[in-house]
């Protein structure tokens, strides 16, 4: 089988849907002899900020001389990125040769794209020989297909108001669909602020005796200074001494993301896992997660941003702010059916000197209509083109020579925008 034809039927999963249960990924992991039990892990769960979070854990492991496997969702131009051994991209002769090997169970049992992408992942980690292979859960966590791991530490980054639809419209019912990641004994991290949050992953945590170890603002971290190139920070672990960081992913909530990584590292060092560790600052000046405060040089300069749930965009925002003070922007958006659009047009408005409103090719995009209603509710000055590369082009034309050009909104849409460019992810 060739790679274009794995991802022409991998692709047509999508027919299926998303099932959340784990009827369907024990089936498939069966049939595979379990190989998630075959390397230490770290299953990632939360809101906003798992991503950065299992980039940098893989940057500081890999720094310190560990082979590690990393799997995320979604991807952004290709779908092998969501797989990496050592940083790199899994060979597209691997993802070929697994669908073809496993292609008639596929269709038989009706196992979705994201069953299928977690079941390659772990096997792809076992033939690899990781010795740590770091997972972010695809959507929620109690039911998510990447559950069956059976992790050495689950981590649990923000919870805030996000897939109402499918993880409860309040607080604590999404609070407790992340926390469906913890495990008997197994130690869990969080760097969870939000009050009913907190308590909701506390309890859980208490009831299945998992030692629970918070990441304190001011306590365990300080932001120092972000720029469009770095975010330096000062992080303790607990024993009252500050130590100086700098990681190459602008903004405070890095450092966040950053410090919340270390502390996890350092719960597994209490275990006798992962004890190498001094060369994590270099790890985290090089960690690769693209599309987080991307900047791309040209004229104009272009900055990247997934911010798609008001939470990330409140933090998008900020970092804005604190870079570029004072600045406002031409603003290409684009995202995905949601029901707080009101929040997310409020951050918007922060930034945004002209909006170019698109619609991602996806089945999920939200409607233009109510876009453009959430637009004039924000008295924005908006101009509407569905095609985000037809759209690009004319943000494009709209800034100036010393301007940048914001490019955010749902994952489908930088990733259009990425491929009309050819940049590479």
């Amino acid at each position: 089988m060739k790679y274009s034809d794995a991802i022409d039927f991998l692709l047509n999963l999508e027919l299926f849907g998303v099932k959340l249960g784990l009827s369907n990924i024990t089936k498939f992991l069966d049939r595979l002899g379990n190989p998630q039990n075959s390397y230490e892990s770290i299953h990632v769960a939360g809101t906003n900020g798992k991503g950065s979070t299992a980039a940098m854990l893989e940057a500081m492991l890999v720094e310190n001389g560990y082979r590690v496997g990393k799997f995320t969702s979604p991807h952004l131009v290709e779908y092998r990125e969501r797989f990496r051994i050592n940083k790199r991209k899994v060979r597209e002769q691997y993802v070929a040769d697994f669908v073809s090997d496993h292609r008639a169970f596929i269709r038989n049992e009706r196992i979705t794209f994201f069953e299928t992408t977690t079941a390659l992942a772990f096997q792809l980690f076992k033939d690899e020989d990781v010795e740590i292979g770091i997972a972010e859960v695809g959507l929620g966590g109690r039911l998510d297909a990447t559950n069956l791991l059976k992790p050495s530490a689950s981590v649990i980054t923000q919870i805030s108001l996000d897939h109402l639809k499918v993880l409860g419209n309040t607080i604590e019912k999404i609070a407790a669909e992340k926390a469906g990641i913890i495990k008997t004994g197994v130690p869990v991290v969080t760097s969870a602020t939000e009050e009913m949050a907190l308590g909701v992953v506390s309890r859980i945590a208490s009831e299945r005796d998992a030692p629970m170890t918070r990441l304190i603002p001011i306590e365990h971290y300080k932001v120092i200074k972000t720029t469009p190139e770095y975010t330096s920070f000062r992080y303790s672990n607990g024993s009252g001494a500050f130590s100086e960081y700098r990681t190459n992913l602008p903004g405070a909530h890095m450092a966040e993301n950053a410090s919340l990584a270390m502390k996890t590292l350092e719960v597994l060092r209490g275990r006798g896992i992962a004890e190498k560790h001094s060369l994590n600052a270099d790890g985290l000046r090089r960690v690769n997660w693209v599309g987080r405060f991307h900047v791309v040089d040209g004229d104009p300069k272009l900055i990247f941003d997934v911010a798609h749930n008001p939470h990330g965009m409140k933090a998008f925002a900020d970092t804005l702010e604190a870079i570029l003070p004072g600045r406002k922007f031409v603003v290409l958006f684009g995202v995905l059916q949601r029901r707080d659009f009101e929040l997310l047009f409020d951050q918007i408005a922060r930034f945004a000197r002209k909006l170019v409103i698109c619609k991602p090719v996806t089945d999920r995009a939200a409607t233009i209509e109510e876009l453009v209603y959430h637009a004039i509710s924000h008295r924005l000055e908006f101009t509407v083109i569905e095609s985000s590369e037809k759209a690009y082009e004319h943000a494009i034309s709209l800034a100036g020579p010393d301007d940048y050009v914001v490019i955010t909104g749902s994952h489908f849409t930088l990733g259009e925008v990425y491929r009309h460019l050819g940049v590479e992810v």
